[in-house]
């Protein structure tokens, strides 16, 4: 018995305002099936997962993702999710999936195709989730990330979100072949 620590994840919340509508660019929209760039941004979502950084699981993270938004887009038949694109032209450039539980939302994926960064998208996806989460009742958003991505904690931060909880992760080893 042993174990490989998966890093910190760190835990977001943000109470939604009911009267401020937050500004997010006219280029997103719901994605409404899954193709070849929503499975490559979905992998690009897992980089910094604590499965990504695992030798046991990183050979298997990237299908692990795109089961992930698989499961995404199935939820979203029942109404109990969304997955929003960041569009140039017919081409999703960003997505960000939502998922929603009586009165509160969790961003569950969020991921910018990496030649498009820091300009913006990131933060439009996010205020277009908490708008969205607002129209269906939701009083809270919530986010998870892990301790090293840096750049998702700094965006949920500017965005308002507030660290509400902090887990040291650790993935168990049981017997040399556990995981194979």
């Amino acid at each position: 018995l042993g174990g490989v620590s998966g890093g910190n994840k760190v835990f977001y919340s943000l109470a939604i305002d009911s009267k401020n509508t937050l500004s997010f660019s006219n280029e997103i929209k719901p994605i409404l099936c899954i193709d070849d760039t929503v499975r490559r941004l979905a992998v690009l979502s897992g980089r910094y997962s604590r499965f990504a950084m695992d030798p046991a699981f990183s050979s298997r993270c990237d299908d692990m993702y795109e089961r992930w938004i698989e499961k995404c887009f199935q939820a979203c038949v029942c109404g109990k999710s969304v997955v929003l694109g960041f569009f140039e032209g017919d081409c999703a450039v960003g997505f960000l999936s939502l998922s929603f539980n009586d009165e509160t939302a969790s961003i569950d994926l969020l991921a910018v195709d990496e030649g498009k960064q820091r300009r913006g998208i990131g933060r439009s996806l996010v205020n277009a989730a908490i708008n969205m989460a607002r129209d269906k009742g939701c009083g809270v958003i919530n986010v998870a990330t892990q301790g090293n991505n840096w750049t998702a904690r700094r965006l949920y931060e500017s965005c308002g979100f507030q660290s509400v909880d902090l887990q040291c992760i650790w993935h168990l080893r049981i017997g040399a072949h556990s995981l194979k």
